[in-house]
């Protein structure tokens, strides 16, 4: 895993969670997010979450290192699938014994 895929949410945390943070925020809407010291409370700590999953989440839609390519995504996928050239997985875990027909299981990448 690149270090890219946790240093960046890990600034972040460390960014969202820093009591200098929450005194900030503290200054902008109100006593109810901190205390005067920077300590959070219950609805600022989960004002200060709900931030952090989206900006994170927006970092991973959008950011070119957390995506992967198109290329790369196809080629994980096969090696995943390990397909025949039936559509049937060649290597499926443990048998399991004789099964009924499986359905088709090739995939496409969009």
């Amino acid at each position: 895993m690149p270090a890219s895929n946790w240093l960046i949410p890990l600034v972040l945390f460390v960014v969202f969670a820093s009591p200098m943070t929450f005194k900030a925020v503290r200054g902008v809407a109100g006593g109810w997010v901190a205390s005067a010291e920077g300590q959070a409370k219950s609805l600022g700590l989960l004002l200060h979450g709900v931030i952090f999953v989206l900006a994170v989440g927006f970092l991973m839609k959008r950011v070119s290192f957390f995506v992967p390519t198109r290329q790369s995504s196809a080629n994980q996928i096969d090696k995943m699938m390990d397909l025949s050239e039936d559509g049937l997985a060649t290597s499926s875990g443990p048998d399991m014994g004789p099964s009924p027909t499986r359905p088709n299981l090739k995939m496409s990448v969009i």
